[in-house]
């Protein structure tokens, strides 16, 4: 039983960090595409990410 909630307090910490990674990544993906746009200027508005 002890190794069970080890295993699982383990999963927990990974999942945690997992979805802090995946927030500062989606921030920096954001400030990004707003770098781009603004230096973009006038040209098209349309962003595609291959």
């Amino acid at each position: 039983m002890k190794t069970s909630m080890k295993s699982t307090a383990k999963v927990q910490k990974l999942s945690d960090l997992a979805k802090k990674i995946d927030r500062q990544l989606m921030d920096l993906l954001v400030k990004e595409l707003e770098n781009f746009r603004s230096n973009s200027g006038s040209g098209s508005a349309n962003v595609r990410i291959a």
